[in-house]
């Protein structure tokens, strides 16, 4: 099973810095914001609680159960954290007494299970986090442009064979871009190789045209020049050539 994709409340709610964020202290998903706690007068299972307005990344238990409390009897919800699964409290489904109705639509999540996080240092961790992905991800593309020159040149040192200079191959990348296609350099590299070598060969082809040219022009010539020193006596029947 993987990690589920992770809700979060509107931008603007967490711009202002007086606010914090209360997540699972399990996997630190966003649960509610600290504007929504309504009352933090109430206990769990496990010791104090906060009565909030609303939760988000929750799972509910959709069997309801009918449980007494101190203040009256209540329809409830078993709540838990939608990626870990840590049980987290309980929604009012119901107050069976008038008093009490307020309660209904609302959570109650057991401090002992939560975190509080405040935006100023999410934001600021948030930042440190982006700057060492991309510190990471220029250094593996460095890496990867290195590697990618030598396995260029050593293509171009078989392709050319010994006592050839071909020369290096450098791989520079966009400086207005991040990344880089790998395959495409690498087919741009075999592409470059393939079009030397059939320049090499069309250069040995042609010599071998011109030297069979050169050839057929020489027997052309002797044999206009024995032609021109040739008479011909034509007598009844036969032809005799006096060269």
């Amino acid at each position: 099973m993987g990690l589920k994709c992770t809700n979060y409340f509107e931008n603007y709610k967490y711009s202002s810095p007086n606010i914090q964020i209360i997540t699972c202290k399990g996997c630190s998903s966003h649960l509610c914001l600290s504007d929504l706690i309504v009352s933090d007068n109430f206990n769990g299972g496990s010791g104090p609680a906060y009565l909030v307005d609303n939760l988000i990344n929750i799972e509910f238990n959709f069997l309801s159960e009918e449980t007494q409390m101190k203040t009256g009897l209540y329809k409830i919800n078993k709540i838990k954290c939608h990626q870990c699964k840590k049980n987290l409290g309980w929604y009012y489904k119901k107050a069976y007494s008038y008093t009490e109705q307020y309660k209904e639509g609302k959570f109650v999540i057991e401090k002992s299970f939560i975190n509080f996080i405040n935006c100023q240092n999410l934001l600021e961790l948030a930042l440190q986090n982006k700057y060492k992905r991309r510190k990471s991800s220029n250094a593996s593309n460095e890496s990867t442009i290195e590697n990618l020159n030598q396995f260029g040149n050593s293509i171009k040192e078989n392709s050319y064979g010994h006592g050839h200079g071909g020369g290096s191959l450098l791989i520079i990348k966009d400086p207005l871009s991040n990344s880089f296609d790998e395959a495409n350099l690498i087919n741009k590299i075999r592409s470059s190789t393939t079009n030397n070598n059939i320049g090499n060969g069309g250069g040995s082809s042609s010599r071998n045209n011109n030297n069979n040219n050169n050839n057929n022009n020489n027997n052309s010539n002797a044999h206009a020049h024995a032609h021109a020193h040739a008479q011909v006596f034509e007598d009844d029947d036969e032809v005799f050539v006096d060269a």
